[in-house]
């Protein structure tokens, strides 16, 4: 009776499968063929190809292609590999055939972009060497001028050099994803960082959680040992949210944004337009909102801790917008367009 009910089920999951693979594949075509002509007119036109999701339902493996550009005669895969985003816990994609648009797999509703200027190749971030020793890990906060790190508080050098590889692989992935993040630390050859301290909270009792702290040529963070080390991002917008996420990364992140605004402000006249216009964008619309007395628009749309200034404002959105749990829409349309200009 068993045997007769599987056999029953299977017919009925095969008659399923056909009644529904045209529509599937109907659905598949139509994505290919409006991607298709849309990249053949960017291309046409100099514009680059932008790979661009719908929303927070995006797989990761599409995630992980969003606001990732190529130009003509490139492809985001050449076929015959595996793609296994670092940034998702997830397992590879083998990519049988060239892709150079959206669909990426069956149900996919991405699509294509233009974008002026030259694209980037956008392959899987290279592999990150971690460090086996201080010195090592020295090297790799230098080759992404992250300045000088240095630990108190930890009980064995093991623990500062597990959270010194997990930050330096985190900014080496952010910068992979966000080309312009180089350009602007190439100008001045660093992010104004002499130093970065990691605090363990051992040393720091009155640190709950964690916290960070900024001057203008140090990059300071205190973190708390038992603290999250897993990616996060908070409901952007949230009344019970103080700050977009209060995981390790996330604080790194801001931090890292208030040294990015540094540069961007020392640095302007050496970066591209489309940099600058994006940088003096966003200040503009903090003034906007302050001056109308507005600045609970920043509370309301991004957290509590983003309506304090315009710096903090900056920061939390940087953070926001880098996470790799980021999404198309989190943020406010203007912001998620300003960033996208300004790190793209």
């Amino acid at each position: 009776m068993e045997e007769e009910n599987s056999s029953d089920l299977v017919t009925q999951r095969m008659d399923e499968w056909m009644e529904r693979r045209p529509e599937k594949i109907a659905g598949e075509e139509i994505v290919r063929g409006a991607n298709s002509a849309a990249q053949f007119i960017f291309w046409s036109g100099g514009f680059s190809s932008v790979w661009r999701i719908r929303g927070a339902k995006t797989c990761d493996y599409c995630k992980a292609l969003n606001g990732r550009k190529i130009r003509q005669g490139q492809t985001y895969f050449n076929g015959g590999e595996d793609f296994k985003p670092r940034s998702f816990r997830i397992s590879p994609m083998h990519i049988s055939g060239p892709v150079s648009h959206p669909p990426l797999h069956q149900g996919c509703d991405c699509y294509i972009d233009g974008r002026a200027g030259e694209g980037t190749p956008t392959e899987v971030p290279d592999e990150f060497k971690p460090a086996k020793n201080v010195d090592e890990l020295n090297k790799n906060f230098d080759k992404y001028k992250l300045g000088k790190p240095s630990f108190a508080g930890y009980p064995d050098k093991d623990g500062s050099l597990f959270i010194g590889n997990q930050l330096s692989k985190h900014w080496a992935e952010t910068e992979k994803r966000f080309p312009n993040l180089k350009q602007i630390r190439d100008v001045k050859k660093s992010y104004q960082l002499k130093d970065f301290h990691l605090v363990n909270k051992t040393v720091l009792e009155e640190v709950r959680g964690v916290a960070g702290e900024h001057s203008t040529r140090k990059l300071y963070v205190k973190v708390a040992t038992k603290r999250s080390r897993t990616h996060a991002l908070n409901a952007i917008g949230s009344s019970n949210n103080y700050a977009v996420g209060e995981d390790l990364f996330s604080l790194f992140r801001h931090e890292m944004g208030h040294n990015v605004k540094y540069n961007l402000a020392v640095t302007k006249g050496k970066l591209k337009k489309s940099i600058v216009d994006a940088k003096d964008k966003f200040e503009q619309l903090w003034t906007k909102k302050f001056l109308a007395k507005e600045t609970s628009y920043f509370s309301k749309k991004i957290s509590k801790y983003a309506a304090v200034s315009e710096d903090e404002a900056f920061a939390e959105c940087f953070s926001a917008f880098t996470s790799p749990k980021y999404s198309a829409g989190m943020l406010p349309k203007e912001i998620e367009s300003i960033f996208d200009d300004l790190l793209r």
